[in-house]
């Protein structure tokens, strides 16, 4: 009994303790970050980290304070996914952690040079912004950026299709070889369309989002390249100007 006793002691003392330990170190981590002592705040967090490993918002913070740091492809930005994955695995719902690391994934997938990267880092950035926009059924952003990605999927493949074929970016469409045309069509027809749908949902939340409507009129214009006809490819370039004019 006297050692049970002794036990519970020590670990009463043991828990005060590295609750201590956290608030000092996490208080401290905070102070810098208003700051903006961005690598004193990371230094802090991480000691509130280890003395409590399970806490949410402190690796919010922690990732937040290597965000603010961030270079594409550093180690900064490998850190920061981490705390904002382990954010995750202890609140998967988290909005806060969903969207930071949905926006680091985004501009990692700018900074990739072979496409085949590029398209796979944006297709997690996707898979980020599409959890968020399940469980925030408001939230316009996350459709947006949905959208955005989706245009900008197609239009890496568009635009190395159009190089390939000695395209000058001012070169009016639509795509005059056939056989690129369909095989284009298959492929990224799906990604335009996809697109056009997400950033409707986005302007459907705040009818006066400028930012959808400019991406709305770029989906259109380049979906245009694909078209079989004349007529078709002119129809799809009004509809993308009357976009454009809106925003």
């Amino acid at each position: 009994m006297l050692i049970s006793r002794f036990a519970l002691a020590l670990v009463a003392i043991l828990t005060t303790s590295c609750s201590s330990a956290w608030r000092m170190s996490f208080d401290k981590g905070v102070d810098a970050i208003r700051r903006a002592r961005y690598a004193e705040a990371a230094e802090a967090f991480e000691r509130a980290a280890a003395a409590k490993p399970d806490s949410v918002e402190t690796r919010l913070y922690l990732g937040a304070a290597y965000l603010k740091q961030y270079t594409p492809g550093s180690p900064i930005a490998k850190k920061a996914e981490e705390n904002y994955r382990k954010a995750l695995d202890l609140d998967p719902k988290n909005k806060t952690a969903l969207e930071s690391l949905a926006w680091l994934q985004y501009n990692e997938a700018q900074h990739l040079p072979r496409l085949e990267e590029k398209l796979a880092m944006l297709d997690a950035a996707a898979a980020s912004y599409r959890k968020l926009s399940t469980i925030d059924l408001r939230n316009k952003d996350a459709f947006y950026w949905l959208g955005v990605i989706a245009w900008l999927k197609a239009h890496e493949q568009l635009t190395q299709a159009r190089a390939q074929l000695h395209l000058e970016p001012e070169d009016a469409g639509p795509i005059a070889d056939d056989k690129v045309r369909r095989d284009l069509r298959t492929r990224i027809d799906p990604l335009y369309d996809d697109g056009i749908k997400q950033l409707t949902r986005a302007l459907e939340l705040d009818p006066t989002f400028a930012d959808a409507m400019s991406f709305m009129s770029l989906c259109l214009r380049e979906k245009a390249d694909l078209a079989d006809t004349d007529d078709a490819y002119a129809l799809a370039l009004k509809h993308a100007d009357d976009w454009a004019q809106e925003s």
